[in-house]
């Protein structure tokens, strides 16, 4: 008398017994149960809910490797055709087992692979999955590998080697782009993005609202090289003795104060010592009632009225403005400047 495995339903011969049959209980009762756990396949055309369920093996069963419609669930592959217009399940047996299942139907319909009663996972059409029923922790079919790898599949870190960013999705991240590549940052709901402090950014595509700091423009474009966002006022540097200007001076006014009753000269430095960039605005004005001599060392000023060069004066309550035109060329214009 022969008795049956719990998971595979193999064969077990009692010992003493069968006489004469043996072949055939391990032929028929085992190995070939033992192929098709491990390599065979069983083809399913889905046409409704399919229930598989362990056959137990006897001395006159026939396990073939390649089955059509079997309701066997020894079988290692699980090739599921057919045209379907709603999804159906596959209901396994509640025992650990490991079932490679491909969901090869037409329709574009996923099947459910489960245990009688469970919730199981889904198999989209297309995919080849590996189905396992865990007895241990989630008693119910889990799903633990997949041809499929979709973006919600995506729960944990994809490191910077594998194509991600190195930070699990919804936490702060870093991402470095090196060379001269079209880049799109696409940002959705309330999230607060920090620009480079170096490196040239050539265009700007997003609404920044005035709330934000931005001008609520839709488009913000710069041109080509190195640009630098100017003061909403004009910052200032008081002068009380002869001065001569530096690179930091680029958009500042240099001011001289009431209380300083002393004539000065502020003096705008040569190209070769401070290459200011073509654009570049310096203002003066003048408080004091002695005069301020606006000169230039080595390069060239120009007066916007008749076209005079050399040293301006600017008198008491003066403002005068000095923008660079070219590399070494400089023109002033204001008021109470002779």
């Amino acid at each position: 008398m022969s008795s049956n495995t719990t998971l595979l339903g193999l064969n077990l011969p009692q010992t003493g017994g069968d006489s004469g049959i043996w072949g055939d209980d391990i032929n028929n009762g085992m190995t070939e149960l033992v192929e098709i756990s491990l390599a065979g396949t069983n083809n399913i055309t889905v046409t409704t809910d399919v229930t598989l369920s362990i056959t137990n093996g006897n001395n006159s069963s026939s396990f073939s490797s390649t089955a059509t419609n079997s309701t066997v669930a020894q079988y290692a592959v699980i090739n599921l055709t057919g045209s379907r217009s709603t999804t159906q399940n596959i209901i396994v047996p509640a025992y650990s087992k490991t079932y490679i299942v491909y969901n090869n139907t037409s329709g574009g319909q996923s099947v459910t692979v489960k245990k009688s009663g469970g919730s199981g996972v889904s198999v989209a059409n297309g995919e080849k999955a590996i189905c396992y029923y865990d007895n241990v922790t989630a008693t119910d079919v889990i799903k633990i590998a997949s041809s499929v790898v979709t973006a919600s599949g995506i729960s944990g870190v994809v490191s910077a080697t594998n194509g991600g960013t190195g930070v699990a999705n919804n936490s702060a991240s870093t991402i470095t782009i090196s060379g001269n590549f079209g880049t799109t940052l696409t940002v959705t709901g309330t999230t607060a993005v920090t620009l480079p402090t170096s490196g040239t950014l050539l265009s700007t595509a997003a609404l920044v609202t005035t709330a934000q700091g931005g001008t609520g423009s839709s488009t913000l474009t710069f041109p080509s090289g190195t640009v630098s966002i100017g003061y909403l006022n004009i910052p200032q540097n008081s002068q009380s003795t002869a001065y001569t200007t530096v690179a930091a001076d680029a958009g500042y006014c240099i001011f001289h104060p009431s209380s300083d009753a002393n004539a000065r000269t502020f003096t705008i430095a040569a190209n070769a010592s401070v290459p200011y960039a073509i654009g570049t605005v310096i203002q003066f004005i003048n408080m004091s009632s002695s005069n301020v001599t606006i000169a230039i060392s080595s390069d060239t000023l120009t007066w916007s009225t008749g076209g005079a060069t050399g040293s301006r004066t600017l008198a008491q309550y003066g403002v005068a403005n000095a923008i660079k035109i070219a590399t070494t060329q400089w023109l002033i214009t204001g008021s109470n400047l002779t």
